[in-house]
């Protein structure tokens, strides 16, 4: 079974990694591209327009052969440049729909072989002159601005309203085709909405699971990831379909900015939650100081993204081998995620910042809300195991078998020892009252939980004529803020009655100790003999179901023989919810 289950996770991740490359390559941005199958770009050169004079940088007598080469990519803010182009048509490869693709953060005026093309506001030799466009541009171009040959392409451009701040303002000029264009926006468009509405979805049911069912942090974190996955998703294709300025790219950077921190900083923590890791400050600490350092140290809103994903894959990596190697569901699916999203974004960190992190992000949700799911089933068979314990606990302790005992016990006394006969159904109207109370219980005081005992105990006393008492014995712990599963001390007294024979007029010892948020009891019982019981062992089974389901993974119980002690130790954590829930009734 473990063989196949490897297999499987094997398997899954190939086809994930598969996937994910395509859907990469599928999503390319647009904006990003430089489609040139109608005209190649032979060279760029610029001079600053103050330096030509009375010259128009549009001028076919300007001469442009002692400027300096130049790439779109060096344009700066706070300049006013002109930039002139050659470049050379062929008919066999013009696009049905031809256009001038310009996106870059200024204001221009864009003209080919001297005729005008078309503008983008209004640039100027100052910010006061200047008037802002949007980012991106698409010129139609006709047949006879395409004819075979060489043709020259000038702007005019300013970028005094441009963040000088951003490392690259200039992206491309190019001729493409305009349904291409459209086609792949349309394309993008589509993906996106598909993984919007999955894990819109998606948050909506583990918030209303978070709600209504369970209170479990894990359906609150996953949530509100997918929450800022979306915000995310929508913040960066917002320039495909809003036509923004650029003068407000710096206010859209800012906000992606922001959300990629708290989703990169929620992702890793997530995982300490989801694989239950101790030390949780510890590693929130480790989490913050990583992804603030890029935060503080590098200008480029991009290269901080960049920073900020590799550092959270990073640690979600980590976190996940740590938890492969401790046997952890769903860990080694969401270590190859990891560790292939990683990958990617070493290779090409600004297609996944732009897109790729919506299908890493939304991969990893799959992983996540599959694990949550399963989960969920655990919690269901869970609280029907718990459910069905609980009943046989009050029915065995119901029984017509233990009631009639107590009845004969009872008519003798009523006849030798009034007194005592009224102590002894007080003893039982206190037990059975008390039990009803704590089936519907998860955890409750250890105080109510002694008091539970000695009412068995003095039941006890009376009915074998002995003396019995229960002694507490507390370190660094206190009987009222001590959390204990209901009624399990008093199940395994039960039992010891049940199954082995009291020594007599001997303390029966519990010791309770606490380190931490662990918790540790001990109980002791003084052992006369061994009784040969052929029981169901239902008290245990309640004990084992109790204790998984108000505790956190890796409690213990053991139950031995020692030196004619019959000693039963707990080790556990109670489930943190479950303990606010307790305080906040108490508080009430």
């Amino acid at each position: 079974m473990s063989k196949s289950l490897n297999g499987f996770q094997y398997l899954r991740s190939l086809a994930v990694f598969f996937a994910l490359l395509l859907m990469l390559a599928a999503s390319a941005d647009p904006t990003r591209q430089s489609i040139q199958g109608s005209g190649t770009i032979l060279s760029w050169k610029f001079k600053p327009i103050a330096e030509l004079k009375n010259s128009e940088c549009h001028s076919e007598q300007l001469n442009t052969h002692d400027w300096p080469a130049f790439e779109i990519r060096d344009l700066k803010a706070q300049s006013h440049v002109c930039l002139r182009a050659t470049f050379v048509l062929n008919e066999t490869s013009l696009p049905q729909k031809p256009i001038l693709l310009v996106a870059l953060m200024g204001a221009y005026d864009v003209y080919i072989d001297g005729n005008y093309l078309g503008s983008n506001g209004e640039h100027g030799a100052s910010a006061q002159e200047e008037k802002a466009g949007p980012i991106t541009q698409i010129l139609p171009l006709t047949a006879s601005q395409l004819s075979p040959g060489e043709h020259r392409l000038s702007l005019a451009i300013s970028t005094f309203r441009t963040d000088p701040n951003l490392s690259t303002i200039g992206h491309l000029i190019a001729i493409s085709d305009e349904e291409a264009i459209y086609d792949t926006i349309i394309n993008i468009t589509i993906v996106t909405a598909l993984i919007i509405g999955a894990l819109g979805i998606l948050a909506f049911i583990f918030a209303m699971l978070y709600l209504n069912f369970n209170k479990d942090v894990t359906f609150r974190l996953f949530a509100l990831l997918c929450l800022l996955t979306i915000t995310l998703l929508v913040a960066e294709q917002w320039k495909l379909w809003a036509d923004y300025h650029y003068d407000d790219h710096v206010l859209r950077l800012s906000f992606i900015l922001i959300n990629t921190f708290a989703l990169t900083l929620l992702l890793p923590v997530f995982y300490l939650y989801q694989h239950k890791f101790d030390k949780k400050r510890f590693w929130l600490v480790m989490i913050v100081v990583s992804q603030t350092v890029p935060i503080v140290i590098l200008s480029s809103y991009d290269k901080r993204s960049e920073s900020l994903f590799i550092i959270a894959f990073a640690f979600v990596l980590a976190i996940n081998m740590m938890a492969m190697r401790k046997g952890k569901p769903f860990a080694k699916f969401t270590t190859a995620t990891s560790a292939i999203s990683l990958l990617l974004l070493l290779v090409a960190p600004t297609l996944f910042t732009e897109v790729g992190f919506g299908f890493a992000t939304c991969l990893l949700m799959s992983a996540i809300g599959l694990s949550l799911l399963q989960q969920l089933k655990v919690y269901r068979d869970q609280a029907l195991e718990t459910g069905r314990i609980r009943g046989e606990l009050l029915r065995k302790n119901l029984q017509p078998h233990y009631l009639m005992n107590c009845l004969m016990q009872l008519q003798e006394l009523i006849d030798s020892a009034p007194a005592q006969a009224n102590e002894f159904v007080t003893n039982i109207a206190n037990e059975f009252r008390d039990l009803v109370k704590m089936s519907n219980q998860d955890l409750v005081s250890l105080q109510d939980e002694v008091a539970l005992c000695k009412h068995h105990l003095k039941i006890m006393a009376i009915r074998y004529q002995q003396t019995y008492q229960l002694e507490v014995l507390l370190d660094n712990a206190d009987t009222q803020t001590f959390m204990v599963p209901s009624a399990i001390i008093h199940s395994q007294i039960e039992n010891c009655f049940t199954h082995n024979r009291i020594a007599q007029n001997k303390h029966l010892t519990l010791k309770a100790s606490k380190k931490g948020k662990r918790l540790c009891i001990e109980l002791s019982t003084p052992m006369a003999s061994v009784i040969d019981h052929q029981g169901l062992g239902i008290g245990e089974a309640y004990i084992r179901a109790k204790l998984n389901e108000v505790c956190e993974q890796g409690w213990e119980l053991t139950s031995a023989e020692n030196n004619s002690l019959w000693v039963t130790r707990y080790s556990y954590t109670p489930k943190i919810n479950l303990i606010k829930a307790k305080e906040k009734a108490i508080s009430l």
